[in-house]
């Protein structure tokens, strides 16, 4: 069966949900190559929707939930919207300290 969800898409969800996946965890939950992970990792920070920080030896992301997506169906809607409405919509428990008022 096909994903409905594009690999850009799982990648953020999965950042999301646990900024302290390592590539090669995302890489087995979604189902692709570790190698395609980190390639879409590097274009979606190149393009601000993941931050990257260094800590000790190991890079941490972390979803830049306040960008805004362009979109056409919804204009102007932000990632925080989008990810945070599937996330809903799916009965999953938000990660700590996210505010679901700002998910409208």
């Amino acid at each position: 069966m096909r994903n409905l969800y594009t690999n850009y898409g799982l990648v953020l969800m999965r950042i999301w949900i646990d900024p302290d996946a390592t590539l090669s965890q995302i890489a087995d939950d979604i189902g692709v190559k570790e190698r395609a992970v980190y390639l879409i990792v590097r274009e979606l920070v190149a393009e601000g929707f993941i931050v990257k920080r260094k800590v000790g030896r190991r890079n941490e992301y972390h979803v830049n939930l306040d960008k805004a997506l362009n979109f056409q169906p919804l204009p102007g809607t932000t990632v925080r919207q989008q990810i945070v409405g599937l996330a809903m919509s799916m009965g999953m428990r938000l990660p700590e300290g996210e505010p679901v008022s700002q998910a409208r």
